[in-house]
């Protein structure tokens, strides 16, 4: 995971995690019927990655002008 590897869709995804990593696909198939542990696979793929993109994100959004009539 991460090495700009994971390209695969429907079928094919298994096939490409498979070839990259074995360990990782065996624990996929394992998960795939359990929510819970789907969401552990997921958090392990993206803590080794740096985590969520909104942990520790923060966008401020410019505010618009405001006019005063008259």
């Amino acid at each position: 995971m991460g090495g700009n590897h994971w390209i695969g869709n429907g079928k094919w995804l298994l096939r490409e995690l498979r070839s990259h990593d074995p360990e990782f696909a065996e624990r996929w198939l394992a998960a795939r019927d359990d929510p819970a542990a789907v969401r552990a696979c997921a958090r392990d793929v993206l803590d080794r990655l740096g985590g969520p993109l909104f942990d520790g994100y923060l966008a401020v959004a410019p505010r618009p002008a405001v006019t005063k009539p008259g």
